[in-house]
């Protein structure tokens, strides 16, 4: 309801704005995962606002790193918006938000935001699981003081240590902000980011996660931080950064996505023939249980026979036959196993009296695999006759192998 509020404030004050009263509307079908009004929040001091929506945490980022002028304390706090800190594009909010900075501690006067920062070091962090949901799409609420840091660039992570940028596209205010890409500063983020050129509030930025491995994932997180360092790092005035003065503030964090619904893909992992069985069941809700599907669609490969399915091309997963059943909840490819076709050499004394026959201690062969016939190792003996050669018939008709022959 906030965001609505605010959105509508928004339209009053500039009739360009209406435009984000719209993208609710057009995202309905999407659910929310987790979101951060702040409305639950007290006024105080709060380096951790819980979640108006869902479950998650929400932290800052290095605030108590760097001398500004001196190395501080984190002190983020929840605040009341105020008509006072409306800017040039006229967006108000007049709600609960939370404020990113840093404070005076036992070396003096500090603010945490310096240009010395690492890019991607300092800002908001915001993470929640988004177990049971795919095609994640971030927004948030945006406001940067005419001192505070100019250039804000969205991370992403899956993996908990792992952050990737992405791109975002701006609300309905687009006056004081846009987006840019970098590819040549090696002081700013290589990608995207969006820039500042006023104090303002910027509603809306959003970016849709595309990244398959953002679904269904545990330790899913955003992080909305500085996108430069040194000399590319200026305030919304377009000036050098103090690193003395100015903060950033947010506000509707919102993380949300659609109803996950895994796949069933099955690869020929090497055939030589035939087509890979297709799953008409498949998307499935996840949980749903998959009857695992034979090979419906005559896979071959050359000097194998086809065994199952495995999680893992070479075998190493969770192995499958026609008909198993499991329960889903990640999108799973079935990879088909091909077990090689052997044959056995076996050598028979063909009426011998005394003696034994001999025996191939690497057979069986692999089809196509060098079989380098045995002499007579055993003495094998016959009365009246004696040992000429091995044949593939016993009266032999078939073909003659002289020993050592391949």
């Amino acid at each position: 309801m906030k965001n609505l509020l605010s959105l509508i404030q928004s339209a009053v004050t500039r009739m360009g704005a209406a435009a984000l009263l719209l993208a609710p509307l057009s995202a309905a079908h999407a659910t929310n995962i987790t979101q951060w009004t702040f409305e639950n929040d007290a006024i105080a001091v709060n380096n951790g606002p819980a979640p108006s929506t869902g479950t998650g945490t929400a932290s800052s980022i290095g605030m108590n790193v760097y001398p500004t002028p001196n190395i501080g304390i984190t002190q983020d706090d929840v605040v009341q918006g105020a008509s006072g800190d409306t800017g040039a594009n006229g967006v108000a909010n007049l709600t609960k938000i939370w404020r990113v900075r840093g404070q005076a501690g036992s070396s003096g006067a500090a603010n945490g935001w310096s240009s010395a920062a690492p890019i991607g070091t300092q800002g908001g962090v915001f993470a929640t699981s988004t177990a049971g949901f795919g095609s994640i799409t971030v927004s948030f609420d945006w406001y940067t003081t005419t001192a505070g840091e100019g250039k804000l660039q969205l991370q992403y992570t899956t993996d908990g240590s792992t952050w990737n940028n992405v791109a975002m596209t701006l609300g309905g205010t687009t006056s004081g902000i846009s987006v840019k890409t970098n590819t040549t500063s090696s002081k700013t983020v290589m990608g995207s980011y969006v820039q500042a050129s006023a104090q303002d509030w910027f509603q809306g930025l959003t970016a849709t996660i595309s990244d398959p491995a953002a679904a269904n994932n545990a330790n899913f997180a955003i992080r909305m931080v500085n996108a430069s360092t040194g000399t590319d790092c200026v305030n919304a005035a377009g000036a050098a950064l103090n690193n003395t003065s100015g903060n950033w503030r947010f506000d509707n964090v919102l993380i949300s996505g659609t109803t996950f619904t895994p796949t069933v893909t099955y690869v020929g992992n090497g055939s030589t023939g035939g087509t890979v069985p297709v799953d008409g069941n498949s998307p499935y809700a996840s949980g749903a249980t998959v009857t695992v599907l034979d090979n419906s669609g005559s896979l071959v490969k050359t000097g194998n026979t086809f065994s199952g399915w495995n999680t893992a091309a070479n075998g190493a997963g969770t192995s499958y036959a026609a008909g198993a059943q499991f329960t889903i909840s990640a999108n799973t490819t079935l990879y088909a196993q091909w077990t090689p076709v052997t044959y056995t050499v076996t050598y028979n004394g063909n009426g011998n009296m005394g003696g034994t026959a001999p025996v191939d201690g690497s057979s069986p062969y692999a089809s196509g695999a060098t079989v380098t016939v045995l002499g007579n190792t055993g003495a094998l003996t016959k009365t009246g006759s004696s040992f000429s050669s091995w044949n593939t018939s016993a009266d032999g008709t078939g073909t003659a192998y002289a020993p050592a022959a391949c």
